[in-house]
């Protein structure tokens, strides 16, 4: 889903992608972080580190975004390449800003609908549980199988709706 808003935004001229990320998101704010593009964050070469489990310190999904913008970069954009949640949790942030919704809403309008992804979705409902395979079986974070839920912590703590993780889809769908 992020790549190819980011994909549809960018041929509508909607993102640029070597605009500074302030650009979408102004609360992106640090030493280096001006110099920090979209085309950084699809390339993961952005200088955000590779992974950090916000969940553990921050709860629900504004509070884990307000915690993406405050991290400090690992290194300085460009320079070096390390894949990033959380510099897909922030091109997140720079699509929602764009297309004026949450994730889920602009994945349904410009994804899933026209294509025909009837089942595509984040959070799926209980009639689809049985059509879902579990994820994961007992972590540090959830107790018990983890079934028709996101398996990512951070994208669990933030309602499973997040930019890295948390789409699920049928064969059908997919096809």
């Amino acid at each position: 889903v992020t790549t190819t808003l980011c994909a549809l935004f960018v041929d509508s001229r909607r993102l640029d992608l070597d605009a500074s990320v302030q650009t979408y998101v102004p609360e992106f704010i640090g030493e280096g972080k001006v110099g920090v593009t979209a085309r950084h964050l699809l390339a993961h070469c952005s200088g955000l580190p590779a992974h950090i489990h916000l969940y553990k310190e921050h709860i629900g999904r504004d509070d884990i975004l307000d915690a993406v913008c405050g991290l400090e970069l690992a290194y300085v954009p460009g320079t070096d390449t390390v894949y990033s949640d959380m510099g897909f949790l922030l091109l997140g942030m720079v699509l929602e800003a764009i297309g004026g919704a949450r994730l889920d809403r602009l994945a349904r309008q410009y994804v899933f609908d026209p294509l025909g992804m009837k089942d595509a979705c984040y959070c799926p409902s209980e009639d689809l549980k049985s059509r879902i395979l579990p994820t994961e079986v007992k972590t540090h974070f959830r107790e018990g199988l983890v079934w028709s839920e996101v398996h990512d912590e951070n994208a669990a703590a933030m309602g499973g709706i997040a930019s890295h993780a948390g789409v699920f889809a049928t064969a059908d769908d997919l096809a």
